[in-house]
């Protein structure tokens, strides 16, 4: 069974290190990533997923991850191998497609040649099972292990990202507002 973390009280913001796979036990509030999205590469809501090769240094595309903003009615798959060897992510394919249209996510992320049984995969969303689960059936048929899945129910509207050091994906901090 995938780990599955669902936000119960959204104004909670636990997690402000933002979290990797596995998800945390006991965890209740969203996974928080520091405010600041400069050195990320922000994608739209496309019928094809941005795939590509994180490089030595870290970076894809001179970018040290990839992120989508204002996720609501649409869903985010993020599938990354892990290299034991340099200890670090190194293939990646970050999607924010509508619905469950994942007809394109997995065509393109083989094109990277990625060994499957090496990759973990999180699907976010802010409305639960009936979008998460088609679509970890799928990764799971196409080969990542079942206990390398996570799903990530938000709650509301949310900006999601992955950075490529450490593998942490989470929601993106607001930016603080003075009363």
């Amino acid at each position: 069974m995938p780990g599955k973390y669902e936000v119960r009280e959204r104004n909670l913001m636990e997690g402000y290190m933002g979290l990797k796979l596995p998800f945390p036990k006991n965890a209740t509030g969203r996974f928080m990533l520091a405010l600041g999205s400069a050195d990320l590469l922000l994608v739209q809501m496309a019928p094809h997923p941005t795939c590509g090769t994180v490089d030595s240094s870290g970076l894809y595309k001179g970018r040290k991850g990839i992120c989508a903003e204002s996720i609501s009615d649409s869903v985010v798959v993020v599938i990354a191998q892990w290299d034991d060897a340099g200890r670090r992510w190194t293939k990646f394919c970050f999607h924010y497609m509508l619905g469950g249209a994942m007809d394109h996510t997995l065509p393109d992320f083989e094109k990277l040649n990625p060994t499957q049984a090496r990759c973990w995969a999180v699907v976010a969303d802010k409305s639960g099972p009936v979008a998460t689960g088609p679509l970890v059936e799928r990764l799971v048929k196409w080969g990542v292990p079942q206990t390398q899945i996570g799903t990530y129910v938000s709650g509301g509207d949310f900006t999601f990202d992955f950075r490529f050091e450490g593998g942490y994906l989470g929601e993106v901090k607001p930016p603080y507002v003075p009363k």
